[in-house]
């Protein structure tokens, strides 16, 4: 798993401006980790940020060795505001652990 923090900044955080929009609607977003070669999301979250938030995102380890991965952050209210950042994951050799509490005699 991994743990994100969002912040929205100084400005005060309400209802979207949606005149055509039926009802009261909160800004909604995504927080996305995708590998953008293979064209695949690894993990995806919507979250309603108010001012700040910390998100963990949990997802299967890959294949051991380097990764290189997306996080997007994606707003479904508004157009422009989208972000994306990239970094990199080392995957290490999983290690096997002795079982001594087996209840084996």
């Amino acid at each position: 798993s991994s743990g994100i923090n969002a912040e929205y900044g100084d400005e005060v955080v309400g209802h979207v401006i949606a005149p055509f929009f039926p009802t009261k609607r909160e800004e909604g977003w995504w927080v996305v980790i995708g590998d953008t070669k293979s064209n695949t999301l690894t993990s995806i979250k919507r979250i309603t940020l108010y001012q700040k938030a910390t998100v963990k995102l949990e997802f299967m380890a890959p294949e051991p060795g380097p990764h290189d991965y997306t996080l997007f952050f994606m707003c479904d209210s508004y157009m422009g505001c989208d972000q994306e950042y990239g970094f990199k994951l080392s995957v290490n050799e999983g290690v096997e652990s002795s079982d001594s509490s087996s209840g084996e005699d």
